[in-house]
């Protein structure tokens, strides 16, 4: 279950949504050209970490080599060489941010949302949806069905109805 927040635009809450939205573009876009600048036919990559780039051909620009666990056509940078070092520091800059990352800016810890087991601790993050100028924060409850967060001043709760209706005015068409 989650509580749901309109942000209000020009609030702090605001503003650290719209750098985290323009961290995740920039490291895209980061992607992409290095990408192009390698002649690579695709990327290699975790949700946060480009790992190495995908190459049709069998002879990969240097700094890179093909380790066996990988899938055929991938190639890694090669640390052993200073070209491959070079190009993993490159990789390194274009880390993706991601639910950790955004909830730490907004001072929001862990969400605990189950019991602790042998097996771990589900947990989960405060996230965001937008539908067009209006940025709703989606706060999970945690175990003991509280907010998992309490967030700033410059949130507003709305009822669950109230984004409920936003969600299907998006998907008939509207932002």
């Amino acid at each position: 279950m989650k509580d749901y927040y309109i942000v209000a635009p020009d609030g702090p809450t605001a503003a650290i949504i719209r750098e985290f939205i323009q961290a995740r573009k920039a490291a895209y876009e980061a992607r992409y050209e290095i990408e192009e600048e390698y002649g690579a036919d695709g990327r290699y990559e975790s949700t946060a970490a480009l790992a190495g780039l995908r190459f049709e051909h069998e002879n990969p620009p240097t700094g890179f080599h093909h380790l066996k666990k990988d899938p055929e056509g991938i190639y890694r940078p090669d640390a052993r060489t200073k070209a491959g070092k070079a190009i993993q520091d490159r990789f390194d800059s274009m880390r993706m941010p991601g639910a950790f990352e955004f909830n730490t800016k907004l001072g929001a810890d862990i969400i605990y949302t189950g019991a602790r087991t042998a097996r771990g601790t589900p947990i989960t993050f405060v996230g965001f949806e937008t539908f067009g100028d209006v940025v709703v924060l989606k706060v999970p409850r945690n175990s003991d069905d509280k907010p998992g967060w309490v967030p700033p001043s410059d949130c507003q709760q709305m009822k669950q109805s109230e984004y409920w209706a936003l969600k299907e005015a998006k998907e008939k068409g509207g932002k």
